[in-house]
């Protein structure tokens, strides 16, 4: 069943609305989760000198693959921006799981057949116990005399410390009692060896992606995680943080199609035309030469109407001579809430649109017409590109020399923002051949030639192995070889390996020098591959639309 009526925004529309009975249990299991929990306890009056904070209902439902209702949920949740530092409320950071080692893991589970299974925490939150003093407003729902206060005891949604807390909770559970050890190069990932059993896990708040070596000690550590917890086994993994994983004869592939599908009917574009790249080739959205470039770009890769429609578009906004009622004309939450949208599915799964969002990215306090329309072109390029997947490897494939290795391949676009004159610097990492991480990003200071462009580029790229290496052996996948960089500039390559022309080089920033300290440490090894050859070079500039798809093949995206 799908329902047309849209979600109740207050306690009273919920109770009275057509879904009534549905809202009512969904409000007495949460309530009820409170009270087992024994969340808070109602006082008389609020004590002097104390802040009250206030609360709300939150209603949501929660939807099966194919859209249809899977179940009502009502959520209790402070008013957490109420809050004052240093009287309800003092550290707040928790960790979470990196992308790009959730990514590692399913590359490593799947080359190494290790069950991949997903579990969730029921009210996570009221697992943490608090130490400040916290008043809250008896809840809609729960009948209270006039003055009386809810006084917590636990951390519930929206306190500003509850991720804090509840974090502290299901580590000091891991670490204390269960015998896990928390990775340093990431907070959020547990690992558990006993002789030849091996059990990994992945937390991001009150999701759980485990990783063992056999069934029996996956069911052995789903008991161990429901005594101590409220779970709900999901079983084996398929749909872990809004992305779908996919696991079949040896393969493994993750994608956000369902996600697509939302963006685009969020924003009004289900119907639009797409288009073969995200980004029309120029050398930035603000150069005063970009009309020439344009021009030049779609003689040369526009190839139908839907192209030639979107070239003419941007080509009719981009104007050097702008007014400000021009720029007026631009929502810039709207323009914010599509780069946002794009930048969680790029971060996802999509490395084929980062440097589409870092250029949109850059206009997102003042954001003109034609930055909307290229944001409009990335939608329509997300439409035609739906169904890609990123595959994170074949085990089937002979691997037994390699291990489980890591690759990466780095690159530059110098000077290719004509306002600031700054580089790009692009980057992306292999691991059992599926492509764990990735990079697109503005190079802090202005590069002198192509080959101090390609150099700081390549510094970036070492401390991204170094701290995957290092990740890797906490596994207990130690890379005992160099890890291999591939570059295209034999310039900076010559550079990197020994400190020649110094006179020209003097200058560099001298954390740039950090990749040849990792050369010389055997850590890093650098590999010429000629420019045609350079993967990495889809994440530094927008390209012609025949290499754009070849590139995006080559990354492992693909139906």
């Amino acid at each position: 069943m799908i329902s047309d009526t849209p979600e109740p925004i207050t306690h009273e529309e919920a109770i009275n609305g057509p879904e009534a009975p549905h809202w009512k249990k969904a409000i007495t299991d949460e309530l009820n989760s409170m009270r087992a929990n024994q969340t808070w306890s109602i006082i008389p009056r609020l004590p002097p000198g104390n802040n009250l904070i206030d609360c709300k209902w939150i209603f949501k439902r929660k939807l099966n693959l194919d859209r249809t209702i899977s179940r009502y949920k009502a959520r209790l949740v402070a008013k957490g921006f109420t809050q004052q530092y240093g009287i309800d409320y003092d550290e707040t950071y928790a960790p979470v799981a990196k992308f790009n080692s959730i990514r590692a893991l399913l590359a490593i589970g799947n080359q190494l057949n290790l069950e991949i299974h997903q579990m969730d925490v029921k009210t996570a939150f009221l697992n943490g116990e608090l130490e400040e003093e916290i008043y809250m407003k008896v809840p809609d729902g729960i009948n209270a005399k006039n003055g009386e206060v809810c006084k917590l005891h636990r951390s519930i949604y929206g306190l500003k410390q509850s991720p804090r807390m509840w974090n502290r909770k299901i580590d000091e559970f891991l670490v204390s009692k269960q015998q896990f050890k928390r990775l340093n190069a990431d907070h959020g990932i547990y690992i558990h060896r006993n002789g030849d059993k091996l059990a990994i896990i992945a937390l991001y708040v009150d999701d759980l992606l485990i990783l063992t070596s056999n069934i029996s000690t996956m069911e052995k550590l789903k008991l161990e995680l429901s005594h101590a917890f409220e779970m709900t086994d999901c079983g084996e993994a398929h749909h872990f943080l809004g992305i779908k994983i996919n696991r079949s004869q040896g393969n493994l592939t993750i994608d956000q199609c369902h996600y697509i599908d939302q963006i685009l009917s969020k924003f009004g574009m289900k119907e639009c035309k797409s288009v073969i790249t995200p980004l029309i080739k120029l050398n930035s959205l603000d150069d005063a030469e970009r009309d020439d470039a344009e021009r030049d770009d779609v003689r040369d890769t526009e190839r139908d109407d839907a192209e030639r429609d979107d070239a003419k578009d941007i080509r009719n906004n981009i104007n050097r001579h702008t007014t400000s009622s021009q720029l007026e004309e631009v929502d810039q939450s709207l323009y914010q809430q599509i780069i946002e949208s794009l930048m969680f599915l790029m971060i996802g799964s999509r490395p084929n649109l980062a440097v589409a969002i870092s250029f949109l990215s850059q206009s997102m306090s003042n954001p003109s017409p034609h930055h909307m329309q290229a944001a409009k072109r990335v939608l329509r390029y997300i439409k035609g590109t739906r169904d890609l997947k990123l595959h994170l490897g074949n085990r089937n494939h002979n691997r037994k020399n390699d291990g489980i290795t890591l690759t990466g391949f780095s690159d530059a676009n110098w000077e290719n923002d004509a306002e600031t004159r700054r580089s790009t610097t692009g980057y992306l990492f292999y691991l059992c051949d599926g492509l764990i991480s990735w990079t697109s990003k503005k190079q802090p200071t202005v590069a002198l030639s192509t080959t101090e462009a390609e150099y700081m580029a390549l510094s970036h790229a070492s401390t991204e192995a170094i701290w995957l290496r290092s990740f890797l052996n906490e596994l207990g996948f130690d890379q005992i070889k160099a890890t291999v960089i591939n570059e295209d500039n034999q310039s900076c390559i010559s550079l990197a390996k020994n400190p020649i022309n110094h006179a020209r080089t003097k200058h560099i920033d001298i954390r740039h020098h950090f990749i040849r300290e990792k050369v010389e440490s055997n850590e890093i090894a650098i590999n010429y591959i000629p420019t045609e050859e350079m993967i990495a070079d889809i994440l530094t500039k927008p390209l012609p639309g025949p290499r754009f798809r070849n590139l995006v093949y080559l990354l492992g995206l693909c139906n």
